[in-house]
């Protein structure tokens, strides 16, 4: 599928996004997900609000994955009918953008499926004890059918692929689909890459623990493929906070320009106890290394050693990582 995703890129980018709409929905009805996700799906890929309606249920999802804030129906817009007594539509104002057709017809397919499925929709308990939305009652109900117990608990998220051992479920996000698996410790996540790590807690805190995990997936690169929250400490809900700024931030901006040398250089510099032993580590002379080390202080404006210069640069690497995931 990604290779085949590859050429279409290159041939025709709406075939490719086209491709990349089916395989988001199959792996969502592959997953047995609810159907409040594949109208969070469709609102997403879409851009714009979606819906479900049916006598049982009208479902409306913002495209920011949350509930649509006021009322509505699928009277005047854009969709298509899942049965004679459901539909689903998205909420597309003006000209119809290239893939509307393609999400439409995979979103209602998709509900199809599910119904066909399962008649009576229950809810997922890992999606359920994850929402922070649903009532601790709701939560506390879930996880007693997982049989969550009481000790320390933490939300895995990995893409839909990889599968860590314990309850999981695909969700839809502004990310992509994500696994969300709930784990009683990380001994087992050493063969599961990539994977964002919650931090740990009872039952209560699990919406918390996804919420850190599903940022720290996005902190995952080649470097770094298991990410876990606890160890980030501040620096994670530091890095959500300046989030929608970091590209456009003067320190994450210089590190971009580095080339990969100069970035693994700065790394290491930044990680050792000294120079000298970053040079060794680097093979390189101490008196060469501390050369490039005042260089790229220089090109950076701080000194990346100092203990505020490497607060700076932790910083700005993580938001660096965030901005090119």
């Amino acid at each position: 599928m990604q290779e085949l995703l590859g050429r279409l890129t290159s041939l025709d980018p709406d075939a490719s996004a086209s491709l990349k709409v089916i395989a988001y929905f199959d792996a969502l009805v592959a997953g047995d997900v609810r159907v409040e996700a594949l109208v969070r799906a469709a609102a997403l890929l879409s851009g714009t609000v979606a819906g479900v309606e049916s006598p049982q249920q009208c479902l409306r999802v913002a495209p920011d994955g949350g509930p649509a804030a006021d009322a509505g129906s699928s009277a005047g817009w854009p969709g298509v009918n899942v049965s004679p007594d459901e539909r689903v539509w998205i909420e597309r104002s003006g000209h119809a953008h290239a893939n509307d057709a393609m999400v439409l017809e995979r979103f209602a397919l998709a509900v199809g499926v599910l119904r066909t499925r399962r008649r009576s929709v229950t809810d997922d308990p890992v999606q359920l004890v994850i929402d922070v939305t649903r009532s601790e009652q709701e939560r506390a109900a879930a996880a007693t059918r997982l049989r969550l117990g009481n000790g320390q608990l933490r939300v895995v998220a990995t893409p839909p692929a990889v599968h860590p051992t314990g309850p999981s479920t695909l969700i839809a996000t502004a990310h992509g689909v994500v696994r969300a698996t709930i784990v009683a410790g990380t001994d087992s996540m050493a063969d599961h890459a990539p994977a964002g790590i919650g931090g740990p807690g009872d039952t209560m805190r699990l919406p918390a623990s996804w919420s850190d995990a599903l940022l720290a997936l996005r902190l995952t690169d080649a470097d770094h493929p298991r990410v876990d929250a606890a160890v980030l400490g501040v620096l994670l809900p530091a890095v959500r906070a300046i989030e929608s700024e970091a590209s456009r931030h003067p320190d994450v901006a210089t590190l971009s320009t580095l080339d990969v040398r100069s970035a693994h250089t700065l790394a290491v510099l930044v990680e050792a106890d000294s120079v000298r032993a970053a040079a060794g580590a680097l093979g390189m002379h101490h008196s060469s290394l501390q050369a490039r080390h005042e260089a790229l202080g220089r090109e950076l404006g701080y000194d990346p050693r100092s203990p505020l210069g490497r607060a700076r640069y932790q910083l700005a690497a993580l938001l660096l990582r965030l901005d090119r995931h």
